[in-house]
């Protein structure tokens, strides 16, 4: 029996956080424990009021179901919003090369888009 082709939601959820990512956390009716918070290049991250956690060996499915039971310690049922933006370096002939933080379902062509496209001498056959 043939599975089901799994979603870009079901994939970014199992997906590992990776040190260089950046986690925008937004906890309802908190704003000062909402953050966007860096993982360091030794897979930890310091989250208001929790201090710093390591964070590279969860999922990003584990990582909301770990920060809703230790903010759970502080808050009543805390409603948090959890989204992983991977670091993606982007070299060659494109309008703005650099670094970007991309949401980990973004598609190679959004990434080439978010960095102003591919220029007038570059080879669009080698990125499709």
């Amino acid at each position: 029996m043939a599975q089901a082709p799994v979603g870009a939601a079901t994939r970014a959820a199992a997906a590992q956080v990776r040190s260089g990512d950046v986690i925008l956390l937004h906890i309802a009716r908190e704003p000062e424990l909402s953050d966007s918070i860096f993982v360091t290049e030794r897979g930890e991250a310091a989250f208001p009021k929790l201090g710093t956690l390591h964070v590279a060996s969860l999922s990003i499915a584990a990582l909301e179901d770990t920060l809703r039971a230790q903010y759970g310690l502080y808050l009543r049922a805390p409603s948090l919003q959890v989204m992983v933006l991977r670091r993606v370096v982007v070299n060659g002939e494109v309008r703005m090369p650099g670094v970007f933080h991309v949401d980990i379902s973004t598609t190679l062509r959004d990434v080439i888009a978010h960095a102003g496209g591919v220029t007038e001498t570059g080879d669009r056959r080698k990125w499709r």
